[in-house]
């Protein structure tokens, strides 16, 4: 005999129905805490300050807030070449150009260090957080950093200088709560929608995916 009976037990329709309740819910639940999620701020009280250079000027406003409330030992801006053919391109890097605007902004310590990245097709922040890693190390009896980073953008640069930094340097994130996002219904216009997709991918394809060279 090549086949038997088997009993199977199925959800009967009220089963049915509150997986789909259950689903809905997780569906809505991910959709409101996403933002929240994506943008964390976990500082670790560190001396050291660390900047996207391609942060928004809002962004760069926090930091003057927070270098004067800390007094930071060190703040770095780091950041890769920026592409040819961009307004912005005589800069050469985001280094470059984050440091200028922080200091166009009324940043006027003598503590402000540049630290680009050398060009690279993928993984630009994990490069770029390589680089910080090699220059504290090289340069600094500074172990520990705070990261402030763009909204949505905190996790994926959270966990990436994380990866680049570990065990030597501790990381912390601060993410700038852009003014111009509404966390709470970023789903309804289409560029809520993008960033917030697009995080959500480079998220896990970093947790899940990346792996450093």
């Amino acid at each position: 005999m090549l086949f038997k009976r088997k009993e199977i037990w199925v959800p009967t329709w009220k089963g049915w129905l509150l997986f789909c309740l259950l689903a809905v819910a997780f569906a809505l639940a991910t959709v409101r805490l996403a933002p929240s999620f994506l943008a964390p701020t976990k500082p670790v009280g560190a001396r050291v300050l660390v900047i996207e250079g391609w942060i928004s000027d809002t962004g760069l406003e926090e930091a003057l807030q927070l270098h004067a409330s800390n007094r930071y030992a060190l703040v770095i801006t780091a950041g890769q070449p920026i592409e040819k053919g961009m307004d912005i391109s005589h800069y050469g890097n985001y280094a470059e150009l984050g440091a200028s605007r922080l200091v166009n902004l009324g940043f006027k310590g003598t503590n402000l260090v540049k630290v680009p990245t050398p060009p690279t097709r993928k993984d630009r922040t994990y490069h770029t957080a390589l680089a910080v890693r090699g220059y504290l190390l090289t340069n600094t009896p500074h172990r520990s950093i705070d990261i402030l980073s763009d909204g949505v953008h905190a996790r994926r640069t959270w966990l990436l200088y994380d990866i680049a930094c570990s065990p030597e340097i501790d990381v912390g994130i601060i993410a700038h709560a852009k003014p111009d996002f509404d966390t709470r219904n970023w789903w309804k216009n289409s560029n809520g929608v993008r960033v917030v997709l697009n995080e959500s991918i480079g998220y896990l394809y970093a947790k899940i995916v990346f792996n450093p060279d």
